[in-house]
């Protein structure tokens, strides 16, 4: 089961996203799974403490969805996003994540700098398969309820 989808706002390579989890999640880079292919888990090396799965999307403003898997129980994060504030921070990217609301619209973006703003996505262009994303609004720094 996958812990998180992150929608970046630009291309990375592989050894860049690997180091980023690397340092984010305080593992050996040697122990990550970086794959274009959705990974068969059970397939992975017996040492594999994350796989990542990266998919490319054919639109929008976020371009490239990061599929984290911990393959460790104790990898998960506990402190809500800021595991996903430091990989934003590492690659200088900005990134989407699904937030608590249960507005299918409704995201959280997060900042290359690692603030967190509340935001809402195009419906139609996420309507079509999940093929992009594209911000409508921006409703400022999040604060869930």
């Amino acid at each position: 089961m996958s812990w998180q989808d992150m929608f970046l706002n630009r291309l990375s390579a592989d050894d860049e996203i690997t180091n980023a989890l690397s340092s984010a999640f305080d593992v050996d880079a040697n122990t990550i799974v970086v794959t274009h292919e959705y990974p068969d888990l059970t397939l992975l090396p017996k040492n594999t403490c994350l796989a990542c799965w990266v998919d490319i999307l054919p639109r929008g403003d976020f371009p490239t969805r990061l599929k984290i898997f911990p393959m460790k129980k104790e990898l998960i994060p506990e402190i809500e996003w800021e595991t996903e504030k430091q990989i934003c921070k590492i690659l200088n990217r900005q990134a989407l994540i699904a937030d608590a609301e249960l507005n299918p619209y409704s995201w959280a973006l997060i900042l290359g700098s690692g603030e967190v703003r509340h935001v809402k996505v195009d419906p139609d262009l996420l309507d079509a398969d999940e093929s992009g994303f594209v911000i409508v609004f921006d409703h400022g720094p999040y604060a869930p309820e």
